[in-house]
């Protein structure tokens, strides 16, 4: 008795509108407003944000829409990747893993949760990230560890991504 909500726009569009014909259970938005996309995460039981963790890039890698859905106040289902600080875990559940089985898997054993467990787990990642003084805590344990020890960066990008996964 669930649906999937997906917007946005990418390769697979027009295959996905076809198969949104036959399958009411998913609804296919397109593009959205930023004030309608913030509306409708608010609305929804899991935000999920499924990517790969293969890759050089994903260690240096926070998806910008994994903080997105934390400030949601909406439980969010994730890839665990390695450029994502692990403070952060309490707070979002992660896939099993990488497979279409084990990501259906997840999604199922999360979804089977008391609806109160995702309504915690959303509450305490939005607390989390706008709280102001672990947000302050933060700037400066990372600002901290930059200054305290030398570091040499392979670029202007990997410095960046440094900064921001820590």
């Amino acid at each position: 008795n669930c649906k999937l909500h997906i917007c946005g726009k990418g390769p697979y569009e027009q295959e996905l509108i076809k198969i949104c014909r036959n399958t009411p259970q998913i609804i296919f938005h397109g593009v959205l407003l930023n004030s309608e996309i913030v509306s409708l995460e608010k609305k929804m039981t899991l935000l999920i944000n499924p990517r790969p963790s293969e890759g050089e890039f994903t260690k240096y890698s926070f998806p910008s829409k994994i903080m997105e859905y934390m400030t949601s106040g909406t439980a969010v289902l994730a890839t665990c990747l390695p450029g994502i600080n692990k403070e952060y875990y309490k707070y979002f559940y992660t896939f099993y893993g990488e497979d279409c089985d084990k990501m259906a898997d997840s999604m199922k054993s999360v979804l089977e949760l008391p609806i109160k467990d995702l309504h915690q787990k959303g509450a305490d990642a939005y607390r989390y990230v706008k709280n102001p003084i672990d947000t302050d805590d933060v700037f400066s344990e990372v600002f901290l560890a930059y200054f305290k020890k030398e570091r040499t960066f392979e670029s202007e990008e990997h410095r960046k991504a440094w900064l921001i996964r820590v």
